[in-house]
């Protein structure tokens, strides 16, 4: 639990930024670094084994995951702001057709 406290919330934020750099060797290594901290593990475990004991993706899995959730949450925005347009402006165009159909209805 202290990983996932003070190191993978660390390593998160900015993942959009640094996600699309070349490679980020530096962040892998304090992430393989803390797994085996927190794991008790030597130097020559295999990663794989260390993501499974610790429960862990990956950094690579975690930034597409993340990526994939902003991304929705994005798209989400945007597709709730394009409907609240379009409903304000339904409302505007109907409460513009019954103000013109009273007025015909007044002046008959």
């Amino acid at each position: 639990r202290l990983y996932r406290a003070l190191i993978r919330s660390k390593l998160d934020y900015g993942f959009v930024v640094y996600g699309l750099a070349r490679k980020s060797y530096m962040l892998d290594h304090i992430h393989q670094k803390s797994l085996r901290i927190a794991t008790g593990a030597f130097r020559t475990s295999p990663m794989e084994n260390l993501h499974v004991e610790a429960d862990e993706d990956s950094l690579y899995l975690r930034r597409k995951r993340l990526s994939a959730l902003y991304a929705i949450k994005r798209v989400a925005c945007l597709t709730t702001l394009l409907l609240i347009e379009f409903l304000t402006r339904n409302i505007q165009m109907q409460l513009l057709l019954s103000h013109q159909q009273f007025q015909l209805l007044e002046s008959e």
